[in-house]
């Protein structure tokens, strides 16, 4: 380990490099740092929870099997109807819009900080993946109703064909 006195400072690193307090002209606000930094954690917690709620809610969707009688089938409609509105109550537009909010405070802060405009990428790519997921699960929610409603008219049919 080298000592070096503040004076010296400038002769071993580039004073870009170094903030005002040390002589140099690196503009850098560690609140702000830090501000952005916990705002980014906090981001990316709440998309991975949702992202999580996403995916239980597509393998509950993606169930293969159908009812085998008329009442059964009267009740998976049910239950897929309900979880329609659990689909639609994940706050994926809510987090869209920290996103966004966090996206621009990244892209208007100083351009010199690489660690922080590194998290742009991160932030854009939770995003795309959230709604990437949530469309998917809408289409297989979707697809699955058709079943449900063809098994519903198939099990009917067979009931007045039993008659």
């Amino acid at each position: 380990t080298i000592m070096v006195s503040l004076e010296g400072l400038t002769k071993v690193v580039d004073p870009s490099q170094l903030t005002p307090d040390f002589e140099g002209s690196l503009d850098y606000d560690h609140e702000e740092w830090i501000e952005v930094r916990v705002a980014f954690e906090d981001f990316t917690s709440n998309g991975a929870r949702i992202l999580s709620r996403l995916e239980e809610l597509q393998d509950l969707v993606s169930q293969r099997e159908l009812p085998s009688d008329l009442d059964g089938s009267r009740r998976a409609m049910e239950e897929h109807a309900s979880l329609k509105k659990k689909v639609t109550k994940a706050p994926v537009e809510e987090l869209d819009t920290e996103g966004q909010r966090l996206l621009q405070r990244i892209q208007c802060g100083d351009k010199g900080r690489g660690d922080i405009q590194g998290l742009a990428p991160k932030v854009q790519a939770l995003l795309d993946k959230l709604h990437a997921t949530r469309q998917h699960l809408h289409q297989s929610w979707h697809m699955r109703k058709v079943k449900l409603d063809q098994c519903f008219q198939l099990r009917l049919f067979q009931q007045d064909a039993e008659k």
